[in-house]
C-alpha cells in the first residue's frame, strides 16, 4: 500500500510542477517517500516535547482496488492523465480534469473515457482526499457514499510547511538547490521553533505535562502584618 506522510501529490503541484518532482526523484516513489519520512521526523523533533501529535499527522494512501482500507484511513484518488496514444490493461487508472477512471477491460489507443465511457468506471474526483467510513476493499469513492466521504481536515499551514521541507531535502539530494528552496526551508524551521516555544498557536493538542504547566497559577499570600505596637 503506497503511503504518504500527511501531504498528498496534489500539494506538490501548488508549489512545483509534477514533472519537476518526478525528474528529481528519477520516477522512484521510494525516494519521495524517504524524503517525506525525513520531513515528518524533523517536524516531530520540534513538536513532540510540547504537543500530543501521535494521531495528528495521519498518513494518506493511494486508493486502488486491491488494498483493504479501514475506518478513518484517508486516501487520495490520483493517477497520470489519460494519453490517447497509449493502450491500457484492465484495472489501469487514468485521470481527466473531472474524474479518475479505472479500465474495466483492455483499452486500445483512442478508447478514452470520453470516447468509450462504457469501458471505464469512475473512481473519484482527481486530487481529492477521501476518508473511509467503513472497512472496505475495492469500493470506489465515486460510487459508495456510505463507505467514503470527501475529507481534508489537514491544517494548510502544516501542509505547506512540510512540503517545503520535503522539497528542500529532495533538491539537496539532486544537487540543485535554488535559493528560494533554502529560504523556504529556513522559514519553515523558524516557524517550527516558534510553534514549539508556544509563540505560534495552531490549535495542536498539548501534552498533559505541558497543559499542566500552562494552566499553573502562581499563588501568593498577602504580606504578614507587623504588630509592633
Amino acid at each position: 500500500m503506497a503511503e504518504y506522510h500527511y501531504i498528498a501529490r496534489q500539494d506538490y503541484r501548488r508549489i512545483i510542477e509534477q514533472h519537476e518532482v518526478l525528474t528529481i526523484v528519477d520516477s522512484d516513489p521510494l525516494v519521495l517517500s524517504d524524503a517525506e519520512s525525513v520531513a515528518l521526523e524533523e517536524i516531530k523533533m520540534y513538536l513532540n516535547s510540547r504537543y500530543d501529535i501521535a494521531d495528528y499527522f495521519r498518513p494518506i494512501y493511494t486508493w486502488n482496488a486491491q488494498d483493504a482500507f479501514t475506518i478513518g484511513q484517508r486516501v487520495e484518488v490520483t493517477s497520470d492523465p489519460y494519453d490517447e496514444d497509449s493502450t491500457y490493461s484492465k484495472g489501469n487508472m487514468v485521470s481527466t480534469l473531472v474524474f479518475v477512471y479505472r479500465a474495466n477491460r483492455a483499452i486500445l489507443a483512442g478508447q478514452g473515457p470520453k470516447e468509450c465511457p462504457v469501458f471505464w468506471d469512475e473512481v473519484g474526483q482527481p486530487n481529492t482526499i477521501y476518508e473511509a467510513l467503513t472497512d472496505n476493499t475495492g469500493l470506489t469513492p465515486a460510487d459508495h457514499d456510505e463507505d467514503w466521504k470527501v475529507d481534508d481536515s489537514r491544517n494548510p499551514f502544516f501542509v505547506t510547511l512540510m512540503t517545503d521541507i520535503v522539497l528542500y531535502h529532495l533538491m539537496s539530494r539532486a544537487g540543485q538547490l535554488p535559493d528560494i528552496r533554502v529560504k523556504r526551508y529556513n522559514d519553515a524551521i523558524s516557524r517550527l521553533k516558534a510553534i514549539a516555544a508556544g509563540k505560534l498557536d495552531l490549535g495542536l493538542p498539548l501534552l498533559e505535562t505541558a497543559a499542566r504547566a500552562t494552566n499553573r497559577a502562581a499563588m501568593r499570600s498577602n504580606p504578614k502584618p507587623l504588630n509592633n505596637w
